[in-house]
This record gives C-alpha cells, sequence and structure tokens, in this order.
C-alpha cells in the first residue's frame, strides 16, 4: 500500500515513520524543502518538495499547518493540498485530514474541493475524541 504524508513536520514526520515502519510506501510532501532535506536523512522514505513527483497512492495524510491569521486559523494550507489531492487521487484513495482545523471544514472540503463526487468515511469513536478529524473515501 501506497501513503503519501502531506507535511512533514511535527506530526507529519513521526506519522510517516510509523507508516514506514508498518512496512507500507510512503512517500513524504513538504512545500519547505530545508524540512524535506532534514526528512530525507532522518527517515527511510521517499520525500519531495514537488507535488508532481508524487505518485498516485492509496492514502493521502494531510498533516499541514493551519497558524493564526488575524485572530483566526488560516485552513488555507488544507484547502490547497485538498485541492491537489483532488486533481491526482485515484479511485478509491483515503484521504485523512490531521491538521488542526474547525467544525465544519472538512464539510466545506466535502463540498467545495472534492464536489459531493467522493463518499464520506469516517469513526464514529474517532469522531467523538477529536471531531475534527474525518476522512474521504474517494472513488
Amino acid at each position: 500500500m501506497k501513503v503519501c504524508v502531506i507535511g512533514l513536520g511535527q506530526v507529519g514526520f513521526p506519522v510517516a515513520q510509523y507508516a514506514d515502519a508498518k512496512g507500507l510506501e510512503v512517500w513524504g510532501y513538504d512545500i519547505n524543502s530545508s524540512t524535506v532535506e532534514s526528512a530525507g536523512k532522518a527517515g527511510e522514505f521517499r520525500v519531495t518538495c514537488s507535488w508532481e513527483n508524487v505518485p498516485q497512492v492509496d492514502v493521502y495524510i494531510v498533516c499541514v499547518t493551519t497558524s493564526q491569521r488575524d485572530g483566526s486559523p488560516d485552513l488555507s494550507p488544507v484547502f490547497d493540498v485538498c485541492k491537489k489531492i483532488s486533481e491526482k487521487a485515484k479511485p478509491s484513495a483515503l484521504v485523512s485530514i490531521e491538521s488542526t482545523i474547525t467544525p465544519g471544514t472538512c464539510k466545506k472540503i466535502f463540498e467545495i474541493i472534492f464536489n459531493h463526487k467522493y463518499s464520506v468515511l469516517f469513526s464514529f469513536v474517532a469522531l467523538k475524541r477529536l471531531q475534527k478529524r474525518l476522512c474521504f473515501l474517494l472513488y
């Protein structure tokens, strides 16, 4: 199974390491070339700062930063990445948003970016613990 972890910071890098340790074929993507270089030296998986180099994978795990802008979370990195995924994802790919997001963000992504074309997959247990997390099953 191929996995792409998008964002190789404090959350994404350990996620990529874990997936790699479990025997999955892992691709790490980050827009910061120094982050990619550091991840490449410390990890056993493929890394790149060029989205074109990321192949179609089975699972996309979004771990991008959502910093504050004018007192509100800046969700544009999540939306940007999901737009890229929507253009690349193959049938049956799974997308998991692990970034910190506000309630309703996944619904907006489903409606605006994924255009209601995909089914939504989620876990009731995960939603009870972390209602901001949602997975999309693309097909």
